[in-house]
């Protein structure tokens, strides 16, 4: 059997790139900091596999039920198209 994964609509954004939106902002299991009070360069996510780390250019994406992950911006743009 084949699956097509079903079309669902995400928020994201490019971090160090793009301003950062509320619910990432204020989101208790999100860490982000910069170095030297540059933009910032990383940011570090609690999900429920642990602890992921995410540089400047990667996109930070709010899932259907909340979640918060990474994903590189060459995945990310195999993936995604943006809504209008």
């Amino acid at each position: 059997m084949k699956y097509r994964k079903k079309p669902v609509v995400v928020e994201a954004f490019q971090f160090g790139v793009e301003g950062m939106p509320d619910w990432f902002l204020l989101d208790e299991r999100v860490v982000w900091g910069n170095k030297e009070g540059k933009t910032p360069l990383f940011c570090i996510i609690k999900t429920s596999s642990g602890l992921v780390t995410g540089d400047c250019g990667d996109y930070v994406i709010k899932g259907i039920d909340g979640e918060i992950y990474i994903c590189k911006a060459t995945a990310f743009m195999m993936s995604y198209e943006e809504v209008y």
